[in-house]
């Protein structure tokens, strides 16, 4: 569990989810236009392009975050089924000598 818990974490830095959640609204790759003495039909074709970029970023990132949940998740769930794999296994060997001795030919 312990090597289960460390690629989770590593999955966690390599996805960047914290960050990505802390800049969930800016805008992508920070693709700005500052607005200033402008005329405000510029300033309106400027802000709809600033708000386009915003959502740009915030559909990169929600799939960006989704797949890292995602990779998490798979990650947690394929270490609990070799946890429980490999707490099984002894049993099943022992398991296995009796049903040998017990089957007849």
């Amino acid at each position: 569990m312990v090597v289960c818990g460390r690629t989770i974490k590593k999955f966690f830095d390599f996805f960047s989810i914290d960050l990505l959640a802390k800049t969930l609204f800016l805008p992508w790759k920070r693709d700005e236009i500052d607005t200033s003495n402008m005329a405000l039909q510029d300033k309106f074709r400027v802000w709809i392009m600033n708000l386009v970029s915003r959502l740009v970023g915030l559909v990169v990132r929600l799939v960006t975050i989704s797949l890292g949940f995602a990779t998490i998740v798979l990650t947690a769930l394929s270490g609990v089924a070799v946890t429980v794999v490999f707490m099984v296994l002894p049993f099943a060997g022992v398991g296995l000598v009796i049903v040998a001795f017990t089957v007849r030919a």
